[in-house]
């Protein structure tokens, strides 16, 4: 309701993200069609949600709206799902968030659809949640996806206040 009331109060300084509720699969697609119908920017999704319910991307498509896809292994079990929908809804983009799933980068040639997916025009990645990262080969997968995307379509994005619920420090995050 918040957010709802922030877009409807100041329309022109938020951007909205919604989330996949819902107790069941239509459920999630009636919510999604909601969030989008009362003039939310996007959803944020699961990778592993949306192998399971890809229709769900056809609604956010479909509205012309956003994409937020976030998982491990460069979005592997999306990248054929976010792909065949950008290829479709041309008014449409996506997000890949927290680095878009950091990994090895030999996967961004291995893997036919992950290649597919960063190559795709309308696909941007968010260097996202840096401190919780700190376990994987982010260094490694950003220098490969910074290659692969360019600066065009890299975005840096913060955590605030999330990082401070895993117990996270400005420094640590920074580092």
């Amino acid at each position: 309701q918040e957010l709802s009331r922030a877009l409807v109060s100041h329309p022109d300084r938020f951007r909205v993200i919604g989330m996949p509720l819902g107790a069941d699969a239509a459920g999630r697609r009636d919510n999604i069609r909601r969030q989008l119908d009362s003039g939310f920017s996007g959803i944020r999704l699961p990778a592993t949600l949306i192998a399971a319910q890809p229709d769900l991307l056809e609604v956010i498509g479909d509205a012309g709206r956003c994409i937020i896809a976030v998982g491990d292994r460069g979005l592997h079990a999306a990248a054929r799902e976010i792909v065949g929908v950008l290829d479709c809804y041309n008014r449409s983009f996506a997000i890949a968030g927290h680095f878009g799933g950091p990994t090895d980068p030999a996967l961004l040639d291995s893997d036919a659809a992950v290649a597919r997916l960063f190559a795709h025009p309308r696909l941007h990645v968010a260097f996202t949640r840096h401190g919780a990262m700190a376990h994987l080969p982010v260094e490694h997968w950003a220098r490969a996806l910074l290659g692969r995307i360019g600066w065009q379509r890299a975005l840096w994005g913060g955590e605030w206040p999330v990082a401070l619920w895993r117990d996270e420090t400005y420094a640590s995050t920074l580092d």
